[in-house]
């Protein structure tokens, strides 16, 4: 990215000897597949004709000979410059005219590079035309199941819970669904096998699908291959979600700035965990956080006795997938302390830990996880 920013500046640069620069960024959201990065660089310089932009990419071609005399280059930039963009899956457009200037737009597909906690939420979604639209949502993580379902519940859809993705087809099969959303690593069948099963299933393959991974490592465009209509990475926020499914089931909404009041307002946060996030899923309902509270705690002592368990019997397998799956929910509350250890235990293999290493971190997990958990108790009694 580096190499072709500067050489589409050195171009610009180069050819411009009165006038200016201009150089603008932005993020287009537009899409419901990808977002993508958009760069425009303008200038005022001497630009090329019509026909000269046909062949400006090409090795060797600058738009005069007389224009390589007086600039100098070997014409191989833009030729390199563009054989980047290829590699990135990205696009390059030129705009010019002759004696007016350039300019060169450049968009690149991005996605968040990593999720250690989720940023304070500044925009609302408000979706107008929920009624009559049901969403089946499935995830085997009981937490992860019942935020999911409070975001959806809040914007006013029908649903459908399940965490028994062996169960998926026969409990769809049930009901007329408009969207489903599913976790991808999951026991017993994942949410690539699921795809597959829904794909070949007549009654069931037209169903849009977004899937719901803590994994970062994998992009968008392979999700899309499979077969889902888009991804989101876990912890996402209630309008990430929201913004994607009235996207795809193509629902009027009204997009707004959270007011200063409550931007102003300070939720409960000490160094280990920041409700933040889940005050905003319930709307500052605080029966609904309760709620999500007590599925928090239950699941996470049951994740935490697999874990202990696994490490017992040096199993390292389930110990990454215990701790994978317990992480997004850690995240959400931006629990920091705890995720440092977990997230070492979910890239064991990466970091060729041995099984000493893993011993300390399952302990000290656990010592962490049991003080978060019980400082969370005292939530429920306020």
């Amino acid at each position: 990215m580096q190499q072709i920013l500067m050489n589409l500046i050195g171009n610009a640069y180069k050819f411009t000897e009165k006038g200016n620069i201009v150089i603008s960024g932005k993020l287009d959201t537009s899409s419901i597949t990808t977002n993508k990065l958009q760069i425009e660089i303008e200038d005022t310089g001497i630009g090329i004709s019509k026909e000269q932009e046909q062949v400006i990419f090409e090795e060797f071609s600058q738009a005069k000979s007389s224009i390589e005399k007086k600039y100098g280059g070997s014409g191989l930039g833009l030729a390199i410059t563009k054989k980047l963009v290829n590699l990135l899956d990205g696009e390059i457009y030129l705009e010019s005219k002759l004696g007016s200037g350039s300019k060169f737009t450049l968009l690149i597909p991005v996605e968040n590079a990593k999720h250690i906690a989720t940023s304070k939420a500044t925009k609302q979604i408000t979706i107008t035309e929920t009624k009559g639209k049901k969403i089946f949502i499935l995830d085997d993580d009981p937490s992860q199941l019942a935020l999911t379902a409070e975001i959806v519940s809040q914007a006013g859809f029908d649903h459908t819970t399940s965490n028994r993705p062996e169960n998926a087809l026969r409990d769809l099969r049930k009901e007329e669904y408009d969207l489903i959303l599913t976790d991808i690593q999951m026991p017993k069948v994942n949410g690539f096998e699921l795809i597959r099963e829904l794909k070949n299933n007549k009654k069931l393959k037209h169903i849009p699908v977004i899937a719901l991974s803590g994994r970062t490592e994998i992009r968008r465009k392979f999700y899309i291959e499979k077969g889902f209509e888009t991804n989101i990475i876990k912890p996402f926020q209630a309008s990430e979600l929201l913004l994607k499914i009235a996207k795809i089931l193509d629902l009027n909404y009204i997009e707004t700035e959270i007011n200063s009041a409550k931007k102003q307002e300070k939720p409960r946060a000490t160094i280990l965990y920041d409700l933040h996030d889940l005050q905003v899923f319930t709307d500052g309902d605080k029966e609904s956080l309760h709620v999500l509270l007590k599925t928090f705690i239950e699941n996470t002592k049951a994740n935490l006795t697999q874990l202990e368990e696994a490490n017992q019997q040096q199993d390292t397998k389930k110990v990454a997938f215990v701790a994978h799956k317990m992480l997004p929910m850690f995240r959400q509350l931006k629990a920091n302390e705890v995720i440092t250890h977990v997230e070492k235990l979910e890239k064991q293999h990466e970091l060729a830990l041995d099984q000493e290493d893993i011993n300390l971190l399952v302990e000290k997990a656990s010592e962490k996880t049991k003080q978060l958990l019980h400082e969370l108790q005292k939530e429920l009694t306020t």
